[in-house]
């Protein structure tokens, strides 16, 4: 019967692993530079998809984003961009019945203006 506790006890913190590693890892000053590194680049991926927006704002693009699967949609999609403000954008999809969906900009990983 013990052995179904030290079972238990071994289950909960192999879940917790992760954290553990990061907590230890995150007093390593060359880990931490590697994360500011990584969030600058990301902050800079989000602020060059929010301004290729803005650029075209009222025209057909094509937009990528991993939560369009959760809305059953394809992983590219056209649409039309008709307002950007504030970290999100509001767009219609242009399907068989087109539809407006607002999305988080940084939810949005590829913008590209159809010809």
């Amino acid at each position: 019967m013990w052995w179904l506790f030290i079972v238990m006890i071994g289950l909960m913190l192999y879940s917790k692993l992760d954290d553990i590693i990061e907590v230890f890892k995150s007093n390593d000053p060359t880990y931490q530079k590697k994360k500011q590194a990584q969030n600058r680049e990301q902050l800079t991926q989000q602020l060059e998809v929010a301004r290729r927006l803005e650029e075209l704002l009222g025209q057909e693009c094509q937009l990528e984003s991993s939560q369009f699967y959760l809305l059953s949609l394809p992983g590219k999609v056209q649409a039309t961009i008709h307002e950007v403000s504030h970290g999100w954008v509001e767009c219609t999809i242009e399907q068989k019945k087109p539809f407006t969906l607002i999305l988080k900009i940084e939810d949005i990983s590829m913008v590209s203006r159809v010809i």
